[in-house]
């Protein structure tokens, strides 16, 4: 049988809810000197790993009231029933916090998968330069994979992400425009 099958929430809420009964008459079988809990455990944990929190809360009441009709009919006709009513109210208590547990467990790791699925995405995205870039002293070009001499500004849009905008520096533009410059001296003096 497919195991994807048990996966599918409605799988999930019959067989839990096909079970506990059963788990109700084994356990009434077997009497009050056999701890049964953990079996009760199980069809709770398997329905709120797969289903929603409203099915996995109406298994955890359906586990409580079924473990609490074999207490209530292993008790002797002279004791009191409230014993087994407290018990039941605890132990639905106790599912409660199981079936919460469980979903704030799920709600952690489908945030982390959401994160680790981003953070794939962005590093997918991610171009970086490594190693040696042979470089010209003097022109500054770049010599690519071909050995041809190219622009450094081509050469990095071609190996990353990275886009240019042109400008020149105070320097440079002193270096290259030296009439401008010393008209606005003149003119702050």
């Amino acid at each position: 049988m497919n195991s994807a099958v048990f996966k599918r929430p409605e799988a999930a809420v019959i067989t839990a809810a096909v079970s506990i009964p059963i788990l109700g008459y084994i356990d009434y079988l077997t009497g009050r000197e056999f701890g049964f809990f953990i079996f009760y455990f199980f069809p709770i944990l398997y329905t709120a790993w797969y289903c929603r929190l409203t099915s996995s809360v109406a298994i955890s009441v359906l586990s409580a009231l079924v473990w609490f009709a074999a207490d209530f009919l292993l008790t002797p006709h002279y004791a009191s029933h409230v014993y087994s009513l407290w018990n039941s109210i605890i132990r639905l208590f106790v599912f409660m916090l199981i079936v919460y547990f469980v979903f704030k467990i799920k709600q952690s790791i489908a945030a982390e998968r959401k994160i680790s699925d981003d953070l794939r995405t962005a590093l997918a995205q991610v171009k970086t330069l490594r190693g040696l870039i042979p470089i010209c002293a003097a022109c500054k070009k770049i010599r690519n994979d071909q050995g041809y001499w190219e622009r450094i500004e081509k050469y990095i849009e071609d190996h990353s992400e990275a886009d240019f905008s042109h400008g020149i520096c105070e320097e440079c533009a002193r270096k290259l425009y030296p009439e401008i410059f010393n008209k606005e001296k003149k003119a702050e003096e």
